[in-house]
This record gives C-alpha cells, sequence and structure tokens, in this order.
C-alpha cells in the first residue's frame, strides 16, 4: 500500500511539473509542498469510485481552488491549457465544489 502512494505522490509531482512548465515557471515554486499536501489529505477521499481519483484530474483542480483562495492569479483557461484535466471535468468539479460549500454554509 504504501508503495501504491508513493506512486500517487510521485505523479502527483510530475503533473505539478508538467502544470508549471505551461505557466510561468515560478509560479508554484513556492507553493508546491502545500498543494501536495492537501493532495494528500484529499486524495484518499476521492480516489474511490471518482474520476478525480487520479493526479492528472485532481492536482489542477487543487491548484485552482487553492490560488484563487489565496489571491492567486491563475484563470480557468491558464490552468486547462497546462495540465491534462478537460474542460467539461473541471467545470463539473467546481459546480460540485460550490454546491458543497452552499449545502455545508446552510448546515
Amino acid at each position: 500500500m504504501a508503495d501504491e502512494n508513493s506512486n500517487y505522490i510521485y505523479a502527483a509531482k510530475r503533473e505539478m511539473s508538467y502544470i508549471s512548465k505551461g505557466l510561468r515557471p515560478d509560479i508554484l515554486r513556492d507553493h508546491n509542498k502545500t498543494i501536495l499536501k492537501i493532495f494528500k489529505n484529499l486524495f484518499p477521499v476521492f480516489r474511490k469510485n471518482s474520476k478525480y481519483g487520479f493526479p492528472a484530474n485532481l492536482i489542477p483542480l487543487i491548484i485552482f481552488i487553492y490560488f484563487r483562495l489565496h489571491g492567486l492569479v491563475i484563470t480557468k483557461s491558464q490552468l486547462l491549457l497546462s495540465s491534462h484535466i478537460n474542460f467539461v471535468d473541471f467545470n463539473d468539479f467546481i459546480l460540485q465544489f460550490i454546491n458543497y460549500l452552499r449545502r455545508d454554509i446552510k448546515s
């Protein structure tokens, strides 16, 4: 199991590297450790029966939300052009995330 997790962490790091090449090279550097920590916490939740259970799909979403919450500039189109996630999966996740937040706030 530890070997399997290390493979996913390696894949997440590789995806972050791929995305950073499509953006300004230094834009992710200062945030890599935090984004990877978030990935390690979220991945077990999304891994089961989810299209977001793959680092190539989950990392771009984490980056986008992290940057938006911290006032860092990144557009959806920049991220989509720099990652492996497609437009439909990206928007679907964002809508689910917003609905989750709304439901959590009302509770």
